[in-house]
């Protein structure tokens, strides 16, 4: 039976050193997945959720102004407050498609749906009192502002709630970046330290297959200057 008695030194050195560099090898590729895995994590909450929230904070910003323009424009009749409030729509309009090109679940596309249903009607009901303002006619001031505030509250409630969903998925990905790096650094400590064993039992047994023959050539030196020539040496 093969066995590593049979193995000159060279061949046990090449062996044990072979396995270190299969160790560091393995550990590289290990290393290199997890980074993967981390970078693909980080691009997610900068590029997405990141992006999200900045996007439906400014879709709250931009409709809240919208609503102080139309009732100032609703007051003093001034067209330059209306015309202000049409310039806000088309911004509005690109960060609407920009948070829809993000929108990576089912809850936010359902709300950001919602969003823009309801953004859709607020724009009509503010047509149709401009309208109405242009062509001097008498209309119930007190149930448009209603129901443009009953949709003006249900919009900005809305993109509250995809802030918190992004929200909550940063801080699921932060948590999993964190415990991927505990995992690569245990794995990383594990293999290091199982390198460094081998080497030290290489170098060990490597010290005794040497000096084991060594000895056995001192002492059968020794017995020969003695006048003992029977032993063959070692």
């Amino acid at each position: 039976m093969f066995g590593m008695k049979q193995l000159t030194l060279f061949k046990r050195l090449v062996l044990g050193y072979l396995l270190i560099l299969l160790a560091v090898i393995a550990l590289g590729a290990y290393s290199t997945a997890k980074l993967d895995e981390l970078s693909q994590i980080i691009h997610a909450i900068s590029s997405v959720d990141s992006e999200t929230i900045s996007l439906a904070d400014s879709l709250k910003d931009s409709v809240l102004s919208q609503s102080a323009l139309e009732k100032k424009y609703v007051v003093s009749r001034d067209k330059d407050f209306y015309a202000e409030f049409l310039s806000i729509e088309q911004y509005i309009q690109k960060d609407f498609e920009q948070i829809s090109a993000l929108a990576d679940t089912r809850e936010k596309k359902k709300l950001i749906t919602n969003i823009r249903k309801d953004y859709d009607r607020y724009l009509s009901a503010v047509q149709k009192e401009v309208n109405l303002i242009k062509a001097d006619k008498e209309f119930s001031r007190e149930k448009y502002e209603k129901t443009k505030e009953e949709l003006a509250d249900d919009i900005i409630r809305n993109l509250d709630a995809v802030i918190k969903i992004a929200e909550t998925a940063m801080d699921r990905k932060m948590g999993m970046s964190e415990q991927i790096g505990f995992q690569a650094a245990g794995v990383t400590a594990i293999i290091t330290i199982g390198s460094v064993l081998m080497a030290i039992l290489i170098a060990f047994f490597s010290a005794l297959t040497i000096n084991r023959p060594i000895s056995q050539l001192i002492k059968g030196t020794r017995e020969i200057a003695g006048g003992k020539f029977e032993k063959h040496l070692a």
